[in-house]
């Protein structure tokens, strides 16, 4: 009798039954719940800057995944795994896109943005006649260039997208596609078709945080318009939603300040805001409800009161540190603008520039600033310097110590 040494398994309905059976199951199966989990987690751990628009969907920072330290980086290793497992060894099966899709998607986790959009492509290329897995792969590479800010490539992959989505037929494979789409006009600026986007997003998604968050990024691309209803009425839809404690806070916060807009003089009522402090639930929020009383006292001129409250803002900063940083940058503001106290306003700059990343806008102009009130600064304590000296050289040899002692005491005791 001769017997097969071969390990290659036989393409064969009994084999291919089987690879199928297995890749679903213990490879696919597994995977898709490991990357919804790992959603979940992300959307925990990264914090939201809700001064600006937030964005459509999380990634690490470019190849920087230990910011990430929270979440368990490992699980992407073992997708990656699982997705080699099925093209090597189920290669028979129907689910080898599929595995090129989750490879794409650990690496986009993993910060390899290029990579993601490696694999992504492959799978374009390869499997163009398989809609569900086409228009995924469309999507997520273009997710993947936008992370690395290549525009211009991700746009011309989302053309594609966008002439597919016209003739698709399967409404639930769409919410994805639409909110990339919707992210890309975000970047381009491009408010009316963003809004467009992600209404389309909104209607069609099963899940339920997505749908919180879109409608959250609706609200605030209706404000940035001026269109306060309709930006009043899906804050109000997040704040009845499961958001998370963060954005529902935000949520009633900006419907506040839009019922004020809407009332005719722009201005909440401060009331309103300290009855926010009393509640316990508002703790680690208590620097973006002084932030806010601050804004309204700056708004109507009574700079001093601004300036005590954005001083409790930072005193009261918990988990925030941007939050902390904006309000340095107003402390900065009000002493150089207002009170003229250039040497505090360059202290209150040099904070702001220590709390605020390098990606806030208008970090370049602030460091301008800075630099500037540096020489400027430099200069006045010079002529400070300069003009004690006078005085005590002016002053009776007698009297010159006590006088120099009491210039040293005062600076190491200025309280």
């Amino acid at each position: 009798m001769a017997y097969s040494c071969s390990s290659q398994k036989k393409n064969t309905a009994t084999s291919r039954g089987m690879q199928n059976l297995t890749a679903r199951y213990n490879y696919i199966y597994n995977s898709k719940i490991i990357i919804d989990n790992h959603q979940l987690a992300l959307a925990e751990s990264q914090a939201d800057n809700y001064d600006q628009l937030i964005p459509v969907y999380l990634g690490p920072e470019v190849n920087q995944t230990e910011i990430n330290s929270g979440l368990n980086l490992k699980s992407m290793g073992d997708i990656i795994k699982k997705a080699q497992v099925i093209i090597t060894e189920k290669n028979f099966s129907n689910y080898i896109d599929d595995a090129y899709i989750l490879l794409g998607k650990a690496n986009f986790y993993n910060g390899d943005y290029f990579n993601a959009a490696e694999y992504f492509d492959y799978t374009i290329k390869t499997y163009k006649k398989n809609y569900t897995s086409y228009l995924e792969a469309l999507s997520w590479k273009a997710r993947s260039l936008m992370q690395l800010k290549r525009l211009t490539e991700a746009n011309i992959v989302l053309d594609t997208l966008d002439s597919v989505l016209l003739v698709s037929k399967k409404n639930k494979l769409l919410a994805e596609p639409f909110a990339t789409l919707g992210q890309m006009c975000i970047y381009l600026n491009n408010d009316t078709a963003a809004i467009a986007y992600l209404k389309k997003a909104v209607s069609l998604s099963s899940r339920k945080q997505d749908k919180i968050r879109w409608t959250y990024i609706l609200a605030q691309l209706h404000e940035k318009q001026q269109n306060y209803e309709q930006a009043l009425l899906n804050y109000r839809k997040v704040q009845k939603s499961n958001a998370p404690f963060e954005m529902y806070f935000n949520a009633k916060l900006n419907q506040l300040k839009l019922k004020a807009v809407l009332k005719g003089d722009g201005t909440i009522n401060q009331d309103q805001l300290l009855a926010l402090l009393k509640d316990e639930k508002n703790f680690d929020y208590n620097d973006q409800i002084y932030f806010q009383i601050a804004e309204i006292n700056a708004q109507g001129g009574r700079y001093q009161d601004a300036l005590n409250y954005y001083l409790l803002s930072v005193d009261q900063s918990t988990l925030n540190r941007r939050q902390k940083g904006l309000s340095y940058l107003k402390l900065a503001d009000l002493n150089f603008k207002h009170f003229k106290n250039y040497l505090l306003a360059k202290a209150y700059y040099d904070s702001t520039l220590n709390i605020l990343p390098k990606t806030y806008p208008g970090y370049e102009l602030i460091l301008k600033k800075n630099v500037n009130l540096q020489y400027l600064t430099d200069r006045y304590e010079s002529i400070a310097l300069q003009d004690s000296l006078q005085a005590i050289a002016r002053l009776p040899a007698e009297l010159q110590p006590s006088r120099i002692q009491s210039l040293v005491d005062r600076t190491l005791n200025p309280a």
